[in-house]
């Protein structure tokens, strides 16, 4: 009987791990999500206000109404968004730039 070198076999958790990267959805994909669910991540109030624009390295840029949106949003209620998105949608995102 041959031997079978060592090599050719992958540790179950090394195939896991491909799996579940190779489900995650590439970069453009997570700025349509954020777009289609964009109510419901921020709420009504906040939709009304700040749209998402764009992503670009990982940077979400949001579209606000006007300059005390943008303070509101840079203060407090930004972080919280900034957490959910990460937390439900995109784990990469770096920030969100309120512009």
């Amino acid at each position: 009987m041959s031997k079978i070198p060592r090599n050719t076999f992958k540790r179950s958790q090394n195939i896991i791990d491909d799996l579940l990267r190779s489900l995650k959805p590439p970069v453009d994909s997570w700025f349509d999500t954020i777009q289609q669910h964009w109510s419901d991540i921020v709420g009504p109030a906040v939709a009304s206000q700040a749209v998402p624009e764009r992503m670009e390295e990982n940077i979400l840029y949001v579209k606000v109404s006007n300059h005390i949106w943008i303070h509101e949003l840079r203060s407090g209620i930004g972080q919280d968004i900034l957490k959910k998105i990460r937390a439900d949608i995109c784990p990469k995102l770096k920030q969100i730039r309120w512009i």
